[in-house]
């Protein structure tokens, strides 16, 4: 038998043959969708843990610098003022870095969750057609059963017997 052309000499090799074909697809490829989609929003957690983890970080070090400039300003034992001013400017400078930074984790996280969110939508989207391949699956194994019972019952039996009387003609 060639394998490039599918056999169609028998409506119930075909039956069967088609059948295995449609089980093996329903039940392969959905679930392959699923667990790809699944690990795309496993990664979407891990980064919006991970900015979330430095946002905090982030938030602990401006208040940190808050703390310093509060404390540096109230200092009235400093007699040297340029040198308490340059500090402040720096640390103002720092503060207001943070602060950029800590806006551009916001608009991150935003963005991750709504990836996040889309995600799940498409998790749950493949989850419904995981009932249709269910379903497919179920056609193919009864079509690929079927198929098969019925080439070996009406076909393949009297194919058989022949191919048994001819070989005994020729013994004999």
């Amino acid at each position: 038998m060639n394998l490039s052309t599918v056999p169609t000499d028998n409506l119930y090799k075909f039956m069967a043959i088609f059948g295995l074909i449609l089980l093996i697809t329903c039940t392969i490829y959905p679930i392959s969708k699923i667990n790809t989609a699944e690990r795309a929003k496993i990664d979407v957690e891990i980064s919006l843990q991970k900015l979330e983890r430095e946002m905090d970080h982030i938030k602990t070090e401006a208040e940190t610098i808050s703390s310093e400039l509060t404390s540096i300003e109230n200092d009235s034992e400093s007699d040297i003022s340029s040198q308490k001013t340059e500090i402040i400017e720096l640390i103002r400078n720092k503060r207001n870095s943070l602060q950029s930074r800590n806006d551009d984790l916001e608009i991150n996280i935003i963005d991750i969750k709504e990836k996040r969110m889309l995600s799940s939508l498409l998790v749950s989207e493949l989850r419904f057609f995981l009932y249709f391949g269910s379903l497919g699956s179920i056609i193919g194994s009864i079509l690929m059963l079927s198929g098969f019972y019925l080439w070996k019952n009406k076909v393949q039996r009297y194919q058989d017997i022949i191919l048994k009387k001819e070989s005994e003609r020729e013994i004999a």
